[in-house]
């Protein structure tokens, strides 16, 4: 039968069937609830990727400071946020032109009996009704019924026992996810913001007569107005881990509703890995777990680090082995350049490494424009695992050998690899690593001038057009001394011309 339950009943000798009292049908929601999602929905406007710009749901009208000058209201500002109470499109002009469809699922909690019964309420439009009426199909998806060992579908009749669900926990990686779990097997673990769950907190003062008695849950109101609802987080966990309402005396909602089961230790600094002087600071970020994986890596009060290096904790592990940071100053330099993947970053000093750049200096450690010089660095990467490039400077030093000079205190040779021209660009303090591919392809020709008694040690680089020295820069692009200068135009006049082929 739809909606009953086989319970014992009150002598335990026979089973009987239970009908719990909940919303059967679309009438059957409030009027409050009802009000509640048309004010949400009426609050969400349209977030266009492409152009970074703001319009109105109703009209369309792009807005100016988040308000609509059509519909003459104001909207919430979203700029550091722009996903929250929006829609998200590629363009307004496609979006006018499709007939898009907006899909949003609510929760809300009622009380049958000191037991709690959640339902789970989709409403769903198409873009002309969504434009033009900006009303929508209100469906009650699930009910689920709340017990003291279990959950219960009200639409299926499945139960899922908390023990159970303990199995699943176990094999979840806990940095990686946040433990979402919809008792909606249909549903797939991630649920993009298009599927936003929003939850009805003006009736969780009603819990406290429930299993959710020994949990402080309702203290978390405000927070849970604005928070990207997951059903495990209001269900499951308040009621298994004493982790819970300790985080949420501490007001570390985030942590609270993410990750209590992680918490585990007795001590401050057992349960979060920092001392308890961090304390004030991860209650005025409200910090998250990834955040705390961060703080315990970098010790560090910089919020846009954290979330950083928290993201991409095993990376970050790896990147702070090879650098040890000042991580104030790493992190406003992350800020600076809007770096929030660490990988590239990783990639980056990678890269300088293998092309012999001295990463303690801080020009190299923080580009002024770090994705440009990441950009350049890799197609100097690529260069330098380029065999054809690496074959065809080898070919052209045999050539460029003629040109050889020697007197009794100086050599002039020509490059004769990639990885000489990177030594001499490290040994200099210059950007001749970037001259590599024009070099290869006889654009330029490279040489380096040496003291003879110190053949390895760099002393000054030329670079040569047209059998004229265009350039000749001692260390730090220093200009060399008029000596050297009088030396590089003397060889400069027998140069022999080199043909491209």
């Amino acid at each position: 039968m739809y909606g009953t339950q086989l319970k014992y009943d009150g002598s335990f000798k026979n089973v009987v069937k239970k009908s719990p009292i909940f919303w059967k049908k679309n009438v059957d929601i409030p009027k409050n609830i009802r009000k509640f999602i048309d004010d949400f929905s009426h609050n969400i406007i349209l977030y266009d990727r492409d152009n970074d710009s703001y319009y109105c749901s109703c009209c369309l009208n792009k807005l100016e400071d988040f308000y609509c000058s059509e519909c003459n209201k104001q909207y919430r500002d979203l700029k550091h946020n722009p996903t929250k109470c929006s829609d998200v499109i590629d363009d307004v002009y496609s979006f006018n032109k499709s007939s898009y469809f907006v899909r949003r699922y609510y929760f809300v909690f009622d009380v049958v009996d000191s037991e709690v019964i959640l339902y789970n309420i989709v409403e769903e439009h198409s873009r002309e009704i969504y434009i033009q009426f900006h009303r929508s199909a209100l469906s009650i998806k699930n009910a689920y019924w709340i017990r003291n060992d279990s959950i219960v579908d009200l639409i299926t009749n499945n139960v899922i026992n908390f023990e159970d669900i303990d199995k699943q926990i176990n094999t979840i990686h806990p940095i990686f996810d946040f433990l979402f779990i919809d008792f909606d097997l249909d549903v797939n673990l991630y649920d993009d913001y298009s599927c936003r769950r929003t939850l009805y907190v003006d009736n969780l003062d009603i819990l406290r007569d429930t299993i959710y008695k020994y949990t402080n849950i309702w203290d978390s109101k405000e927070f849970l107005r604005d928070y990207d609802f997951r059903v495990l987080s209001i269900t499951y966990i308040p009621l298994r881990f004493k982790q819970f309402e300790y985080l949420i005396k501490y007001k570390l909602y985030n942590l609270a509703f993410e990750a209590p089961h992680l918490l585990t230790g007795k001590t401050f600094k057992e349960r979060f890995g920092v001392d308890k002087e961090f304390l004030s600071f991860m209650q005025e970020i409200n910090i998250d777990y990834y955040e705390l994986l961060g703080l315990q890596l970098s010790k560090c009060k910089n919020k846009y680090l954290l979330g950083c290096i928290g993201w991409e904790y095993d990376i970050a592990v790896e990147l702070f082995k090879i650098i040890s940071f000042n991580m104030d100053e790493f992190g406003k330099f992350l800020e600076k350049q809007s770096i929030n993947r660490i990988p590239e970053y990783f990639d980056y000093i990678r890269m300088s490494i293998e092309l012999g750049y001295d990463i303690t200096d801080k020009k190299v450690l923080y580009p002024e424009n770090f994705m440009q010089v990441h950009d350049r660095l890799f197609l100097q990467y690529e260069i330098l695992k380029n065999t054809e490039i690496e074959n065809s400077i080898k070919s052209l030093s045999n050539v460029l050998g003629f040109n050889l000079y020697e007197d009794d205190k100086y050599i002039i040779f020509p490059a004769n690899s990639i990885e000489s021209m990177i030594d001499e660009g490290s040994q200099q303090h210059n950007c001749l690593r970037t001259y590599i591919s024009s070099y290869g392809n006889n654009e330029c020709q490279i040489y380096f001038m040496r003291a003879k008694s110190e053949k390895d040690k760099s002393f000054v680089t030329i670079e040569v057009r047209n059998n004229k020295i265009v350039q000749a820069r001692a260390r730090f692009n220093e200009e060399p001394s008029k000596e050297i200068m009088g030396i590089l135009r003397k060889w400069e006049r027998t140069l022999l011309l080199v043909e491209t082929e």
